[in-house]
């Protein structure tokens, strides 16, 4: 056994490598991506086991979503609370009767968490992935004041100075041209709006992003908070690999079922994957960021 996880471990390790190297193609990041989150929305069914997308966030101090919030998001607490704690600042910005646009939005529980707990008056959600837009209407289709579109964060398909709120949740890495998506987001802002940002880089590129943020907005306050998301991270584990594991192949040997599973214990964050170490050993930085236009 010893030696079938020592030859597991090893094919990850190859399989890291060669994704990095694809991931540094503008072209294959971005299509690879779409393909990835395609694949996840048509495999999630109806009614899906979870509409958050995030690894999530808590703290002693910025714990504030509700255990009355609806019942859809009872099991996603910390991924909530990641959205609750980065679109409002930690309660620095209200959303209330503001015109929000969420880029990035997935499965669509971080917009629907948004506009049924902040009062915003309407949330425009968008997502490059169109089977994950699709499956986010079937899921929040009645939820007023919340519609989904299919667009891409280099490319928003809005009019200038169109939403008092732009919020990008651990949706960026995914992006071949971050500048480019920066850029969309202070056009479509208007002046005296907000964009609030988290998510991660490798430490030294994170210094690269923040000035990127700084040159098309005035960046009010930026929060490490890797510490907050490692520790969501661990609260949800034995929820995420239930969740991964329940739908793993039946009948196969350990060694092929571990190796089919891989990819989506590292997409997941588990203990022990590259993303999880990168983490804690402080290779990678997780960020929130609360920028305004001047």
């Amino acid at each position: 056994q010893r030696r079938v996880m020592g030859m597991l471990s090893f094919l990850t390790s190859i399989v890291v490598a060669v994704l990095n190297l694809l991931y540094s193609i503008s072209w294959i990041k971005k299509r690879g991506w779409k393909i990835w989150y395609n694949m996840l929305a048509r495999g999630a069914g109806s009614r899906p086991a979870f509409t958050f997308m995030n690894y999530g966030y808590t703290s002693s101090t910025n714990n504030a979503v509700s255990t009355t919030v609806s019942s859809e998001f009872q099991n996603e607490l910390l991924p909530a609370n990641l959205y609750r704690y980065t679109a409002t600042a930690g309660g620095k910005i209200a959303l209330l009767d503001k015109v929000v646009l969420e880029v990035g939005s997935g499965r669509g529980g971080g917009a629907a968490y948004l506009c049924q707990t902040h009062g915003p008056k309407l949330v425009l959600a968008v997502d490059y992935s169109l089977d994950a837009v699709m499956l986010a209407r079937t899921i929040f289709r009645d939820v007023a004041g919340l519609s989904f579109l299919h667009g891409d964060a280099e490319r928003l398909p809005f009019g200038p100075e169109t939403f008092d709120v732009l919020v990008n949740v651990e949706s960026s890495h995914c992006y071949p041209h971050f500048e480019k998506f920066v850029s969309e987001a202070a056009r479509v802002v208007r002046k005296g709006g907000f964009f609030t940002f988290a998510d991660f880089r490798q430490k030294e590129d994170m210094q690269q992003t923040l000035d990127c943020l700084s040159k098309y907005f005035t960046v009010v306050e930026s929060e490490y908070i890797t510490e907050g998301v490692l520790q969501a991270m661990n609260l949800e584990e034995a929820r995420k690999r239930w969740m991964i594991e329940r739908n793993a192949p039946k009948n196969l040997p350990p060694f092929i079922t571990n190796l089919l599973l891989a990819p989506f214990k590292l997409f997941a964050g588990l203990n022990g994957t590259a993303v999880n170490n990168a983490l804690r050993d402080g290779s990678w930085q997780y960020v929130r960021v609360l920028c305004s236009k001047q």
